[in-house]
């Protein structure tokens, strides 16, 4: 998740009830990477960056990687083609973690209401 540099594109008790939720739907210290949660998604040219130039305006970047967010890869997709030994080729992410970040999304939204 990109929080910016400062983790101040959210307010805490919302960045801290997303990763929660995520690690919930997923499975613990998913969202951890390095020696920090997240990722800063500081720079200028990043939505979450601009939107956060706005006072009063909240934003995250989230990135999610194949596991999460591909229920199956259509043939004319761009890694479909590449070798397997690249990760190519016919590819569906485990049901459950799909559902899960779908679910820690929707959360999210319903949580911010």
């Amino acid at each position: 998740m990109g929080l910016g540099e400062k983790d101040d594109y959210l307010p805490v008790e919302a960045s801290t009830f997303l990763r929660d939720k995520i690690n919930k739907y997923l499975n613990p210290g998913v969202t951890f990477r390095g020696d920090k949660t997240g990722f800063p998604a500081s720079q200028p040219n990043r939505i979450a960056a601009f939107a956060k130039t706005y006072k009063g305006v909240n934003s995250v970047q989230i990135e999610m990687k194949p596991t999460v967010r591909i229920p199956f890869r259509r043939s004319d997709a761009s890694m479909f083609a590449k070798p397997l030994s690249e990760g190519g080729g016919p590819y569906s992410a485990p049901t459950q973690n799909v559902l899960g970040m779908m679910q820690a999304l929707v959360d999210l939204v319903e949580y911010s209401k």
